[in-house]
């Protein structure tokens, strides 16, 4: 009975240690979570200052297109700003591209994070369960036996008094 006792008590020291591990585990993920949230939200900030700058250049080029056909006296100095904002755009949209990757790698990374997040606290709430279950056998067993033999001895001793009458 001891020796049980002790077993249950390593058992639910494990048990503890674990959930003091997977807390710890589930503490550091999320704290990962919320510091991919946050650079997730800086880069879809500078995402739309990107898309912002590229609608920019692009009804800048616009406007310059139309002022080249205009005036050909400065086409010369229109052309090289329309070439130096299509460098801008092209930088800008090169840029854009990037910064959505890296977004998209981003809401796959904070979403893998939730994944595991979870699989952690189902994991946590099986192993509290458990524990709960030990803790129950540990103690109402004892119990339960004491009253079967109560009971079998009360059984025995009705058997006997009808027995004898």
């Amino acid at each position: 009975m001891r020796m049980q006792a002790a077993e249950s008590d390593a058992e639910k020291q494990a048990l503890r240690e674990r959930i003091d591990q997977l807390l710890r585990s589930q503490q550091d993920l999320e704290s990962k979570a919320t510091s991919l949230q946050l650079t997730v939200d800086r880069l879809t900030l500078a995402l739309a200052k990107t898309e912002e700058e590229e609608q920019a250049f692009k009804s800048k080029v616009s406007q310059l297109s139309v002022s080249l056909n205009d005036s050909n006296a400065t086409s010369h100095s229109l052309q090289e700003q329309v070439q130096q904002l299509q460098r801008a755009l092209t930088n800008s949209e090169h840029d854009r591209k990037v910064m959505q990757e890296r977004l998209e790698a981003l809401k796959q990374a904070n979403q893998d994070s939730k994944n595991r997040n979870n699989t952690l606290a189902d994991r946590m709430q099986q192993m509290k369960n458990e524990q709960a279950d030990s803790e129950v056998r540990v103690y109402f067993y004892p119990c339960l036996l004491q009253n079967s033999t109560v009971f079998i001895i009360h059984s025995l001793f009705s058997q006997f008094y009808l027995f004898y009458q």
